[in-house]
């Protein structure tokens, strides 16, 4: 039998089969395709919660008394302030007055300091003129009483020689009166002048000793006389003196503690509450105000035991915001705990179910502009860590393992 052309499928027919038959399935292919890229785009696959470190201080009274306003400052929530910013002040009015009662009082110590130099400089200065005086009397009384020395030994010296002439011009006038060449009473003129001299010699050399014993008094007493000298005014005005540094630290300690009266902000940030206002009393210790840090050094997170990780320091950390688009960025892990811990509530999956966890330690990516306290995605690449190079990450296998990390090492399993 011939064999006979085929049919042609009319085109209408061929559109009917595709828009039935192989358009769903194209259609189907697509958004399956299409989920899946937002799944990994928008949703991604964490397999931990980070939360960005949250820093919250308090600004604390030091010392107990009642606040008062500041001349041109007002505070308020979410206002900003710096870190040692003064953000609220004790009254000084108490220690102020203290602080110059005390003033006072060392001025006083200080003029009757000065008065007792000036009472103390005056007084030696007489006695130092009276010794000097002194002194120089007992010099005079040497010279004089040398002097007289002198002329009392020329005088008994010259009384000697005329002595010894009287004598024998009256031994020669008593031979001549006996022979009576000569009159008698020329032998008692000469007698009563030789009397007279001898006298006089006796009368010299007893002064003379008397003189020579007073220069004697006189040399020993100038030998030992010393002139007193000016006395260490430090040492006896020492007490005065002391009293004024008691003072000096009883001010500097008022001053520390005025200073003290101020209560500055332990951290730079955003004030959340403001517990104390102007006008109340506070005791030492009591919160002034709260703040909040601005910025964050690290994110904290909890590798659970289920999810087969073992994070090791420097392993590459994606951390994604829960936003729309998801914005994800490279960190890595700076610090592993040392013990696993409980996991805070609000970082669990159910806050029902209790559940353990590694704590970690990873750096904040500066391009995601995390806030403190905020919650994040966290998707840990153990891919380095296991012998396989992510993003270029350097990593060295020898003898069947790896070093990534600054000397961490795991286990490469090789075919």
């Amino acid at each position: 039998m011939a064999k006979k052309p085929r049919i042609p499928t009319p085109w209408r027919q061929r559109w009917r089969r595709i828009r039935f038959q192989l358009l769903p399935v194209a259609v189907f292919a697509a958004a399956g395709v299409g989920a899946l890229w937002l799944w990994g785009r928008h949703v991604g696959m964490p397999n931990a919660v980070g939360e960005v470190q949250a820093v919250r201080a308090d600004a604390v009274s030091l010392t107990a008394g009642r606040l008062v306003k500041m001349d041109g400052v007002e505070r308020r929530v979410f206002g900003e302030v710096l870190k040692d910013q003064v953000v609220a002040e004790l009254d000084p009015g108490p220690l102020e007055a203290m602080c110059e009662t005390y003033e006072k009082e060392r001025i006083g110590l200080a003029k009757q300091l000065e008065a007792a130099k000036e009472d103390y400089k005056t007084q030696w200065e007489t006695q130092h003129k009276t010794e000097v005086a002194e002194q120089n009397r007992l010099k005079q009384v040497i010279d004089a009483l040398s002097q007289d020395i002198v002329d009392r030994r020329g005088s008994i010296e010259t009384d000697k020689v005329s002595l010894v002439t009287l004598n024998e011009q009256l031994a020669t006038i008593s031979v001549l009166v006996r022979k009576g060449v000569e009159a008698p009473w020329r032998e008692v003129q000469l007698r009563s002048d030789r009397d007279v001299v001898q006298k006089r010699i006796e009368e010299n050399q007893k002064a003379l000793k008397v003189a020579e014993d007073q220069l004697k008094v006189s040399d020993e007493r100038l030998r030992q006389y010393v002139l007193t000298k000016e006395a260490d005014l430090a040492k006896l005005l020492a007490p005065v003196q002391a009293a004024i540094d008691t003072q000096d630290k009883r001010l500097n300690e008022l001053a520390l503690q005025i200073e003290s009266l101020k209560i500055r902000a332990p951290i730079a940030g955003t004030i959340m509450a403001i517990h104390q206002w102007p006008g109340q009393n506070v005791q030492a210790g009591t919160p002034i105000m709260t703040i909040a840090a601005t910025d964050s050094r690290y994110i904290v997170s909890y590798v659970r035991q289920e999810t087969y990780i073992r994070p090791v320091v420097g392993m590459d950390v994606d951390v994604s915001l829960r936003t729309i688009p998801r914005l994800t960025s490279r960190a890595a892990v700076e610090e592993v705990g040392p013990q696993v811990e409980l996991i805070p509530t609000h970082q669990l999956l159910d806050p029902t179910v209790p559940e353990w966890g590694l704590p970690v330690r990873i750096s904040v990516p500066t391009d995601l502009g995390l806030r403190p306290g905020e919650l994040v995605d966290v998707a840990f690449r153990p891919a380095a860590a296991f012998g396989f190079a992510d993003r270029g990450q350097d990593t060295t296998t020898v003898a069947g393992e790896v070093r990534v990390a600054e000397g961490t090492r795991a286990t490469v399993w090789t075919d």
